[in-house]
């Protein structure tokens, strides 16, 4: 018992591969950013992606360009899924669990419950859906929050949960795209650095401002993108690029809408918050362990709005 409890507390000591500067340069050309991104929004993703050790290629960390001209920004995002890892490593961990309550907008909460081997008592978030819930522009819900609001929800508290159970660990670390307003995590119209539009037919004398939206399709395809990356753990890789090739060859609505419910049916069969695997699958042996308090993905209510 003491050799099983050895390996898993020098579970934090396993080698793990630095992610370095030409690593994530590397990842902006395979993946066309470099020339989508100024050098000053490349040089932002990188710093920040070496400070913290995250590896995009593991989709453990992504940037989005959103806004024009100069309103143009970078939103630099990172999948739940660290936050768990991080919390993981750090040797602390030892059992989390989340759930959603109420059954109308004014009540409709998540709440996370997570353990800590060097804390007496559990640690407590609670994220109301009234406070958390990303709208549009003309206060209608976006899609995904539309479409699965209990997953969001939950996954909104579970990172806010981890951030604050772990500040050593995750401080700094950049936010999921649950969190952020829509239009923070739709990448910039076809529109060049300078903020000039290289289509616009319009004269020299024309000063009329028109910042046209990108097409609905191409934002719900960036938007089922996104989702495909925070769940990457519900898939294989192989099944993320047949999802991708079905919606851009045939970017028509129906078909978009169609690999959206396949995505949600997929997100909910996998059971995609769960417990996190110890090395060998070793638990505690004790009568009543928190460890085995992990996370229960079933719903105590069906909210219906």
């Amino acid at each position: 018992m003491q050799a099983l409890q050895a390996t898993i507390e020098n579970h934090t000591d396993l080698p793990r591969q630095e992610v370095n500067r030409d690593q994530i340069a590397k990842y902006l050309d395979t993946f066309g950013l470099a020339n989508e991104l100024s050098d000053r929004e490349k040089s932002q993703f990188i710093e920040i992606a070496e400070a913290y050790q995250l590896n995009p290629f593991k989709r453990e960390i992504y940037a989005v360009p959103y806004g024009e001209g100069s309103y143009r920004k970078l939103s630099i995002i990172t999948g739940f899924e660290v936050y768990l890892k991080r919390a993981e490593r750090s040797g602390k961990l030892d059992g989390w669990k989340a759930w959603c309550e109420g059954d109308s907008e004014e009540n409709f909460k998540a709440v996370v419950e997570i353990y800590r081997r060097d804390w007496q008592h559990p640690f407590t978030h609670t994220v109301y859906w009234k406070e958390a819930a990303q709208r549009k522009k003309d206060g209608t819900l976006s899609h995904f929050w539309k479409k699965m609001p209990r997953y969001q929800l939950r996954k909104v508290c579970i990172s806010q949960g981890f951030r604050l159970c772990f500040p050593e660990d995750l401080a700094g670390i950049p936010y999921t795209s649950d969190e952020l307003p829509e239009e923070m995590t739709i990448p910039a119209t076809d529109k060049d650095l300078s903020g000039n539009n290289p289509t616009s037919n319009k004269s020299s004398t024309d000063h009329t401002v028109t910042d046209p939206e990108p097409p609905r399709e191409d934002q719900r395809i960036t938007a089922l993108s996104n989702c495909l990356q925070d769940n990457k753990e519900c898939f294989t890789e192989n099944h993320i690029n047949w999802i991708m090739s079905q919606v851009k060859n045939n970017p028509s609505d129906e078909n978009i809408q169609k690999m959206e419910t396949h995505v949600q049916e997929v997100i909910k069969s996998a059971q995609v918050i769960k417990p996190l695997k110890r090395i060998g699958n070793i638990v505690r042996q004790k009568e009543e362990q928190p460890s085995s308090r992990n996370m229960d993905s079933e719903e105590r209510v069906e909210l219906i709005f």
